[in-house]
């Protein structure tokens, strides 16, 4: 309330009082919009050539982050609770991790490549789905 009267103090027209509310409000519907449609695009299982970016290193399941991520910690925590162990590729120690993460194009972590589904960031669902492929 107090910013109300301060905006009010300063701002004698209601026409601006009333078109700086509305310009907040549409900058931030617009903002809104935008990191609703990332979100969304980040929670997609993509189809990949997982041979391709590990070669002979392939695994059932391959998870790509860092220890200090919870994020990470979680999707770990998932696989093993259904019995999966995945190989962890750590990009706080490991050069191959950021070369493939690179490669990858990935930008979330954890990066988690099933068979060969690749899934950006903790969607345990996404998990689930792609674990019954395998």
């Amino acid at each position: 309330m107090k910013i109300l009267q301060f905006l009010q103090k300063f701002m004698p027209s209601k026409g601006i009082y009333l078109s700086l509310v509305l310009f907040v409000a549409a900058a931030g519907m617009i903002s809104g919009y935008f990191l609703v449609k990332s979100f969304k695009e980040t929670g997609s299982a993509q189809h990949i050539d997982s041979r391709a970016f590990f070669g002979e290193r392939h695994a059932t399941v391959i998870v790509i982050g860092s220890k200090r991520c919870q994020f990470c910690r979680q999707a770990m925590d998932f696989f093993e609770k259904k019995g999966v162990t995945p190989d962890f590729i750590d990009l706080d120690t490991s050069a191959e991790g950021r070369r493939i993460m690179s490669s990858l194009g990935g930008s979330a972590i954890p990066q988690v490549i099933i068979g060969d589904t690749r899934v950006q960031g903790y969607w345990p669902e996404l998990y689930s789905k792609a674990l019954q492929t395998l």
